[in-house]
């Protein structure tokens, strides 16, 4: 086979690839995730926003070719790529069998033949197998028989055609003649018949999970069959993902490229064949009602479904295949074509080693018997025995192809498959694909297949020199070989989400939801992070989605909203006004470009978002981030009023005395973590906001507005330095609340002096004095700057009551919590070439504090959490102890710009083998994983059916072997430590089976996945983007 997969980490027996990992979903009060599994995930296949996903069994467990949806046909027999096979002996006299005598009895009674002149005769199979043996070595079957099979309409393959024309009376003509008028109840005995996927039909054994080795590189899939022992067999399946082509990437099609090698002495006879359900027609409805996510089921509506058989040639090749259509007057969510079938040389062709045949139509209660049939003669026909057709049946087509193969020999052909399913219809948004602005609409499928016809090869070979470039690139920036093919395969494959997730139609709307849990359109705070895998593939599509933001910034929509669990609850009374707003207000960042069931911008009710800090400076930070990757002068024009608005938007939250707009509460992406004041991340952003806006306002010529924000920029990160940094741990705190104007009264603060405070009675002069006194830390003091700080706003309240307001009283506490992406902004700014933000030594103690707290201290197992206590326990809030992938990859780029290569790379370790070895869900990274829950003795007396006494003990047990930290977590070196955990419980009244259920139990409570299939992880590129 040419065009392997030029390296990959992804390798290995299906059995093992899709057996249970170890991560379980993580269950919250009000949300429980969509399954991801190993056996229902898998490598996206077709074109952008037409894809299936493909297991490496072979199954195909869930579809999103209808916008913006997942459907989940786990529990359907739908398979998108449902391959059979048989391997035979060459056709000979002494190899036939008959399969059913009573039907070919009855077959009889409508086609009489005759044998050595004689009508052929039926009582028993011996006989009658006899009768027929000897007709064919007769030598004059077929022509004794010539003028019944023209009036039957007997339909005869090319190379039976071929062999009538040029020996009529050869044993050869006899024996083809004959299988193909029996149509399978003549049979050669020696054929070994397979499923290569996993659905189960009578009489096909399937191809053990243990015979399958697997391994994928996107957007390739190779399979590899040992189940047979004088034949080999190897498949590839392709999606035409092209960096940097947008046509191809677009295209809703794909190919099975099969390598089939004859190992034996003597010729084998290899027959493939796929059938294929016709699904036109249907619709889909809500898997869990009321709840916000994407997953749906199918629901099909079978009525006037089409099907014909299609041919295709160019110079060198041959399609043969089936299309499948409806012409039902209704509407529905599968509409269009699929066009499937056989791409084979003419040369093979028209020698007769190859041949296809199809049965455009059958029943799908029929599709057992005909496929059992043609796998054991290696032909189908055309005829549909419909008996009395409604036009209301589920229709199935099969597409059969025999090769020969003398010992020795091999042949290369491939199945391709269009699916030309163009209709976009999301609320009231009505559109087409984007493939469809390339192709006319008649006859778009064999267009599309026509013009495949003679790349395949070319585009597969342009798909391993993407590959091999990618890897090259890599190699240069990491130590290791391993390290640099465990990044590669991680990054290539996760540009499969970006395929399977995406809406893009015709005038380049481009829509990546962020998860099916979320299903939110661009998600702008994830976007940030997940679109530099957009960046890498197809950059000028990242210029369109700024485009449309900037262009909801701008709008604005009085529609009245309610927020939090209150949007459900329209006349509930809300226990505080912000959960109370509008649809748009003119300069407010929304959170996104709507949802698949609310196609207008802003579809995220959980927040009022208008208050976030964080979405206008990712919004201009990746602005001019697309510039610098594409030079699109265009988007910056287009952008520059938005950014303005934007920041004018922010700015005005911004109370006076302050420097920068404060967070109350959940006010980021962050959106159930807490931060009050001056927090870590949100002012991080703004400062680099205010930086790149003032690069944008010189590029637009502004140079007196690009001052001014450079000015606001210097100003808020001295804020952001004095009131964060921990100039003794070396690490920026989580959060701060400093005083501000509205603390204080503007009298009797005299008593202050007693402190050397002297104030004047100008409430922002006087809180700029109180913020210096509160942001001086005593470095003699055993007191953390933390507990300094505390002390400090404690003691002016005691000393000065009436100085400060009641405001003052009610003011949120600081935190000296870890946060983990402490650094993005740092960061971003360097990955499009400026400064960053924070001095280098700053930085480098930030990472190595980091590194040790969020990463080795509380969570070595999965990467860097989303907060810790500052000494790396735990936080009580869930978010906090998530580590969600996007952070590390954005922890892994500023370790990396920072020269931290070891620790880079360790990290990057740690989510490889948290994905690819422990959770099994490589092409469905989750938002993140949890390991921060506690094991109680009534989780043990529930799960080993113990009494109270003895789970009491289970759990002491458990921590004196070191299973359990104090604080009741999993310990994360249980991983390595089986067989120690093993024997430990010898002798504990457990036996083998309940220690080996504590034992999966404990490792999966340490593993636990929020949101299956998001697009953060994109973040993966950044690594390698500059």
């Amino acid at each position: 086979m040419n065009n392997k997969i030029p390296y990959t980490s992804y390798y290995g027996l299906a059995s093992e690839l899709c057996s249970q990992g170890e991560a379980v979903e993580f269950l919250q009060p009000w949300y429980k995730p969509v399954s991801t599994t190993p056996e229902n995930t898998g490598m996206a296949v077709g074109g952008i926003g037409s894809t299936f996903t493909l297991t490496p069994k072979g199954e195909t467990p869930n579809f999103s070719f209808i916008p913006g949806i997942y459907i989940d046909c786990s529990q359907e027999q739908i398979n998108f790529n449902d391959f059979y096979i048989s391997v035979m002996d060459d056709l000979d006299v002494d190899n036939l069998r008959i399969h059913h005598l009573e039907d070919l009895e009855r077959f009889l009674t409508f086609y009489p033949v005759t044998v050595a002149g004689v009508e052929l005769e039926i009582d028993n199979e011996s006989n009658t197998l006899s009768r027929i043996k000897q007709g064919l070595r007769g030598l004059n079957f077929y022509l004794e028989n010539q003028e019944r099979f023209a009036r039957w309409q007997i339909e005869f393959t090319e190379k039976t055609q071929r062999l009538i024309h040029q020996a009529p009376q050869a044993l050869e003509t006899q024996l083809w003649v004959a299988m193909e008028f029996f149509n399978g109840l003549l049979v050669n005995e020696s054929a070994e018949v397979s499923s290569l996927a996993s659905r189960r039909v009578a009489d096909i054994d399937v191809v053990k999970s243990d015979d399958i080795h697997y391994q994928a590189l996107y957007p390739i899939a190779q399979y590899e069959y040992t189940h047979f022992d004088e034949v080999k067999v190897h498949r590839k399946v392709v999606s035409p993902i092209m960096k940097g082509d947008e046509k191809l990437c677009s295209l809703p099609l794909h190919w099975n490229h099969f390598h089939l090698e004859n190992r034996s002495g003597v010729t084998k006879l290899v027959t493939l064949a796929q059938p294929l359900d016709n699904l036109i027609g249907s619709t889909y409805q809500k898997s869990r009602q009321g709840v916000q996510d994407s997953s749906c089921s199918l629901v099909r509506n079978v009525i006037q479904q089409q099907h014909q058989a299609a041919e295709i040639s160019d110079e060198q090749r041959q399609f043969i295949g089936v299309s499948l259509t409806s012409d039902s007057p209704y509407q529905s969510d599968i509409e269009g074509e699929v066009l499937y079938g056989v791409v084979a040389d003419h040369a093979d062709l028209n020698s007769g080693k190859v041949t296809i045949t199809v049965k455009p139509t059958l029943y799908d209660s029929q599709l057992d018997e005909v496929l059992v049939a043609a796998l054991n003669i290696g032909r189908t026909n055309r005829y549909f025995d419909c008996g009395t057709y409604t036009g209301r049946e589920p229709l199935s087509a099969l597409v059969v192809v025999q090769v020969e193969l003398q010992p020795g020999e091999s042949l290369d052909l491939r199945f391709l498959q269009v699916m030309d399913h163009s209709k976009i219809w999301l609320d009231n948004w009505h559109s087409e694909k984007a493939y469809s602005r390339f192709f006319p609409t008649r006859d778009r499928a064999t267009l599309m297949a026509t013009e495949m016809l003679s790349q395949l090869e070319s585009i597969e070979e342009r798909i391993i020199r993407q590959q091999i470039a990618l890897y090259d690139s890599v190699a240069q920036q990491m130590k290791a070989r391993e390290s640099a093919v465990s990044f590669s395969t991680m990054a290539m494959n996760t540009l499969s989400f970006l395929a399977e997730s995406t809406v893009w139609d015709c005038h380049d709307r481009f829509l990546v939801k962020e998860c099916v849990d979320y299903p939110f359109f661009n998600s702008l705070d994830v976007y940030f992070y997940g679109s530099f895998a957009i960046l890498y593939l197809l950059p000028r599509l990242d210029g369109k989605v700024m485009e449309a933001f900037a262009q909801a910034i701008l709008s604005e929509d009085e529609t009245p909203r309610r927020y939090w669990e209150y949007a459900e609850r329209p006349f509930a009374d809300v226990s505080d006004d912000k959960y109370l707003g509008v649809r748009a207000v003119y300069g407010a960042v929304i959170h996104d470009l709507g949802s698949p069931f609310d196609i207008q911008p802003d579809a995220y009710s959980w927040h009022n978002v208008k208050e976030w800090k964080d979405l206008a400076p990712k919004f201009i930070l990746m602005v001019y981030r697309h510039y610098q990757e594409t030079g699109n002068h265009a988007i910056i024009e287009a952008c520059w009023p938005a950014v303005q608005e934007s920041i004018n938007y922010l700015s005005s939250l911004i109370e006076p005395g302050d420097t920068l707009p404060f967070v109350h509460g959940t006010d980021d992406t962050f959106d159930n973590l807490s931060s009050h004041g001056v927090a870590i991340y949100c002012a991080s952003l703004w400062v680099a906001g205010l930086q790149v806006a003032s690069q944008l306002a010189q590029m637009m010529g502004e140079q007196q507005l690009a001052s001014e924000y450079q000015q606001r920029a210097d100003a808020a990160l001295e804020t952001l330095e004095q009131t964060l940094w921990d100039e003794q741990k070396g690490y920026y705190h989580f959060s701060a609340t400093p005083i501000q104007v509205k603390h204080l009264t503007g009298q009797d603060y005299q008593p202050l002096q007693q402190l050397g405070l002297m104030l004047s009675g100008d409430r922002v002069a006087d809180a700029r004095l109180l913020n210096d006194y509160l942001n001086h830390v005593d470095q003699h003091s055993e007191q953390s700057r933390f507990e300094q700080r505390l002390d400090k706003k404690q003691q002016l309240l005691t000393i000065a009551p009436l100085a400060f307001s009641h405001e003052y009283h009610a003011m949120a506490m600081d935190s000296d919590n870890s946060f983990g992406d402490a650094l993005v902004a740092d960061t971003y700014l360097k990955l499009m070439g400026m400064d960053g933000l924070f001095r280098p030594d700053r930085v480098n103690r930030t990472l190595d504090f980091i590194y040790q707290t969020n990463y080795l201290e509380n969570s070595p197992h999965l990467g860097v959490a989303n907060m810790t206590l500052a000494d790396g326990a735990p936080h009580d809030a869930f978010q906090a102890q998530d580590v969600w992938g996007g952070v590390q990859f954005s922890v892994a780029s500023a370790l990396k710009l920072a020269g931290k290569y070891d620790q880079a790379e360790t990290l990057l370790k740690t989510v490889y083998n948290t994905l690819y070895h422990s959770a099994k869900i490589p092409f469905a990274a989750p938002e993140g994983f949890n390991g921060s829950a506690r094991v109680t003795a009534s989780d043990l007396q529930t799960l080993l059916a113990l009494n109270e006494a003895e789970a009491d003990l289970c759990l002491q047990r458990l921590k004196s072997v070191d299973a359990m930290l104090e604080d009741g977590r999993v310990n994360p070196t249980l991983r390595a430590e089986k067989t120690e955990f093993m024997h430990a419980f010898v002798d504990t009244g457990l036996d083998e089976k309940q220690v080996e259920i504590l034992y999966v139990w404990l490792i999966r409570q340490s593993m636990k996945y929020t949101a299956g299939r998001y697009f953060r992880p994109g973040m993966v590129f950044s690594y390698i983007y500059r």
